[in-house]
């Protein structure tokens, strides 16, 4: 008897519940062509009984088509926010957009318009998300940003500030060239000041201009020839690329391109070296203590 009262019990609750559906059952039509995602929400809400909470931040002008015939609402929903970076969440007769926290990556160079040279160190600043970075040794710089609006202001100590404004989308490349601001008059220092004893004391830094001006074999400008010639370094051999820093042999020498170690720095049996004048733009010799980051060596 007590079981018969219990399956009539079960049963009266099952019809109850079959009497009242649950919302997300609910079946709803929406055809749209072409129209913004602000028109279609107003359309949700005129077809539906829920009503449609958002920022002001969010981008409700793209424009989608949907065409969904007695569907759930979440399928709806899923189809109309598909691909658009904005998050849907049904809280009552309440639903909830925000913005999906999408980052992409701002990269590129800042160089010198004129020169073409890389800058070092420009300052490059967000100013909506007041996040900024610099550029690095070879006036590469990366940036990574949420998606939407972005305000770039990019300065260099003697140049001309640039603001770039657009809309962040996808991995973006920059190329941002800087032009000059105020050019000084020319300052000329009679006397020379005696320098205190600093442990960087060995570093010899060589440009391009003072490579060409040193004579070579055959009026070809070479590099290691022309620190073959820097007091601490000798050539060994008569005529061969090698460089003896201060008692040390060629093998004990770090030789680095770029931040690329370079294994043989010679061809044609020593006589020349390898690394073309016309693409180097300075060449740092370390004779005697050297930075920790190298990790040991010689640095020519």
């Amino acid at each position: 008897m007590y079981n018969k009262y219990l399956i009539l019990i079960i049963i009266l609750l099952l019809n109850t519940l079959w009497a009242y559906p649950r919302e997300e059952e609910k079946r709803f039509s929406l055809s749209v062509r072409e129209s913004s995602l602000k028109e279609i929400i107003l359309e949700l809400e005129r077809k539906t009984p829920y009503s449609f909470v958002y920022g002001s931040g969010l981008d409700l002008l793209q424009k989608r088509s949907v065409h969904a015939e007695n569907q759930s609402i979440t399928s709806i929903l899923d189809s109309v926010f598909e691909g658009t970076a904005i998050l849907w969440k049904i809280k009552g007769d309440h639903i909830v957009l925000t913005q999906e926290n999408v980052k992409y990556t701002i990269s590129g160079y800042i160089i010198d318009k004129a020169t073409k040279e890389t800058l070092i160190g420009a300052s490059i600043m967000e100013s909506n998300k007041r996040k900024g970075t610099v550029s690095n040794s070879y006036g590469y710089f990366t940036h990574t940003l949420p998606q939407g609006k972005v305000e770039l202001h990019i300065s260099y100590v003697g140049y001309q500030n640039q603001s770039i404004v657009f809309d962040l989308t996808k991995d973006t490349i920059l190329s941002v060239q800087m032009e000059v601001s105020n050019w000084l008059n020319e300052v000329i220092i009679d006397e020379r000041q005696n320098k205190p004893f600093s442990p960087n004391s060995g570093v010899m830094e060589l440009t391009m201009s003072d490579i060409k001006n040193t004579p070579a074999l055959m009026g070809e400008a070479d590099v290691i020839k022309t620190l073959q010639l820097l007091p601490g370094v000798q050539a060994g051999v008569e005529g061969t690329s090698g460089l003896y820093v201060r008692g040390g042999g060629p093998d004990q020498n770090l030789t680095l391109l770029d931040g690329v170690n370079v294994y043989n720095i010679n061809h044609v049996y020593g006589l020349f070296s390898i690394f073309n004048g016309d693409a180097i733009k300075k060449v740092t010799l370390y004779k005697g203590s050297f930075p920790a980051r190298f990790g040991g060596g010689c640095l020519p």
